[in-house]
C-alpha cells in the first residue's frame, strides 16, 4: 500500500494526483490518496479533484493513515513530523525529479509536491484523459472560445497570495512584454487574460497590438473555468504557478509554445532553509520557453 497526501491549491492537487498515479504504474502496490488536510486547511477552494474529475484513486482510510504517517497537529505534531517522521512516512525535502521513490519498499506514505513532468510523462494521455473536466464550461465561457480570433494565447497572471510570500516572486510587467513578443512571433492573433487582479492587469500589462480579452468573471468555486480555458488555447504564457503550468500542460498539441519565468521559486537563487533542500529546475518542461522574471 502506498498513500500520497493531497493538499494545496488545485494544481498541487494535481501534481500529487499525477504523481500517485505514476507510483501505482511503476510499482504495481495499491494506491490511496489521504485528502484529510482539508479538514485543518481548506487551501483556495478545498479538495476538488473528485468534483471536476473522474478519480481513479480511491480515498485512503483514517487508520492507515494514521497508522503510515506523522501527524502535524499541533505544535508538538509538526516538530515530530519534522524531526522525528516515522519511517514509513517520506517527505519530499527536494522538491525535484527523484526517481528512487520508486524503489521505496513496503507500505509507505508519501508527501510533497512532485511538480515535474518527468514523474509522469509515461502516463500523460492518461492524465490527460483523466484530467478532463466534469462540468461543463459555463455558456459565456463557451461562446468566448468559439468566437475568439485563433490561434490564441493563454495568459496568466498570479498575484494574490503571492504578494506576501517570502519566496515567491510577481512576474513583471515586462515579463508579460517580452512574453506576448514571443507569442506574436508564433502567430497569436489574441490574447485571453486570466488572473486573480484583472484591475492590475488591465492598468499594468503592455502586450503591444493584438487584442487581449480579460476573463474576469470565474470567481470562487468556479475558478476551475480558467484553467479549462486556458487548455483550450492554442499557445500559454504561464505565471510561477501550478495553476497555469496545467493549464498549458493540459493543452496536448504538439504545435503549442508555452513561455514560463526562468525564476519558479526564490529558493532557487536564495536557499535560507536547511531542512528543505528545494531545487525547482524540473518543475518547467524542456520544451518550454524560459523567459526572466
Amino acid at each position: 500500500m502506498k498513500i500520497v497526501k493531497v493538499h494545496g491549491g488545485l494544481g498541487n492537487q494535481m501534481f500529487q494526483y499525477a504523481f500517485a498515479r505514476s507510483l501505482g504504474k511503476a510499482t504495481g502496490d495499491e494506491i490511496f490518496i489521504d485528502a484529510s488536510a482539508f479538514g485543518d486547511d481548506p487551501a483556495h477552494n478545498g479538495f476538488e479533484l473528485d468534483v471536476l474529475f473522474a478519480m481513479a484513486l480511491p480515498l485512503a482510510e483514517a487508520r492507515d493513515v494514521d497508522r503510515l504517517s506523522t501527524k502535524p497537529r499541533g505544535a508538538l505534531g509538526r516538530f515530530r513530523r519534522k524531526y522525528f517522521t516515522k519511517s514509513t512516512h517520506f517527505i519530499d525535502r527536494k522538491f525535484g525529479w527523484q526517481p528512487e521513490v520508486y524503489d521505496m519498499p513496503g507500505d509507505r506514505y508519501f508527501e510533497g509536491y512532485w511538480q515535474s513532468e518527468k514523474y509522469f510523462e509515461g502516463i500523460a494521455g492518461d492524465l490527460r484523459a483523466e484530467f478532463a473536466f466534469k462540468p461543463p464550461l459555463s455558456d459565456r465561457n463557451r461562446r468566448l472560445l468559439e468566437s475568439v480570433r485563433r490561434p490564441v494565447a493563454s495568459v496568466h497572471v498570479r498575484r494574490g497570495d503571492y504578494l506576501a510570500h517570502p519566496n515567491l516572486d510577481i512576474c513583471t510587467p515586462d515579463y508579460y512584454r517580452r512574453a506576448a513578443e514571443s507569442m506574436r512571433a508564433a502567430g497569436a492573433a489574441s490574447f485571453l487574460v486570466f488572473s486573480d487582479d484583472l484591475e492590475y492587469c488591465r492598468n499594468a500589462l503592455e502586450l503591444g497590438p493584438t487584442p487581449a480579452t480579460f476573463v474576469d468573471w470565474n470567481r470562487g468555486a468556479l475558478s476551475w473555468q480558467d484553467m479549462a480555458m486556458m487548455s483550450a488555447c492554442d499557445h500559454h504564457v504561464v505565471a510561477n504557478s501550478s495553476f497555469s503550468w496545467w493549464g498549458a500542460w493540459l493543452d496536448s498539441s504538439p504545435e503549442k509554445r508555452v513561455v514560463a519565468p526562468t525564476v519558479w521559486n526564490r529558493r532557487e537563487i536564495e536557499d535560507r532553509d536547511h531542512y528543505y533542500s528545494y531545487r525547482f529546475g524540473d518543475v518547467v518542461p524542456e520544451s518550454w520557453e524560459r523567459i526572466p522574471i
